[in-house]
């Protein structure tokens, strides 16, 4: 369970500087549904570690199924990748409208956050083993 309160610790404080900087572009924008998403999951994640670190009941499965949507949510953009370069056939549009390297610089940060999440996502799994185990052990 230490493990996991750890990776959560780091993987909050990651995600609260990587959503900074799109929050004030979406306030001086006025994109209230950036603004949302960009908000939003940081202060659930924020909530999720804070409960973590106080040993409060629930928070420990609040904050794996928030890993486990993070995970899910993550995963999205590299279907939309994918299915982008099966339409044209390649990283770039027919017209050459587009940049092959930018295509590749978004699937590597998607691709790891995804791997980001999931390992977050195990570490939870485990620990909630480990706790379900040394539950039937005491009684």
């Amino acid at each position: 369970m230490k493990r996991y309160k750890d990776l959560y610790f780091v993987s909050t404080i990651i995600i609260v500087v990587v959503c900074i900087l799109p929050c004030f572009g979406a306030i001086f924008e006025f994109n209230l549904v950036s603004l949302i998403c960009f908000g939003a999951f940081p202060l659930l994640w924020l909530l999720a570690n804070s409960g973590l670190r106080r040993s409060r009941n629930g928070y420990f499965t609040f904050s794996w199924i928030l890993a486990i949507l993070a995970c899910c949510g993550s995963l999205l953009p590299l279907i939309e990748i994918r299915k982008f370069v099966i339409i044209n056939d390649g990283f770039e549009r027919a017209d050459g409208y587009g940049s092959p390297m930018a295509l590749l610089i978004d699937l590597t940060f998607f691709i790891l956050a995804f791997i980001g999440f999931c390992t977050i996502a195990w570490f939870g799994y485990v620990a909630l083993q480990e706790t379900r185990e040394s539950e039937s052990d005491n009684e």
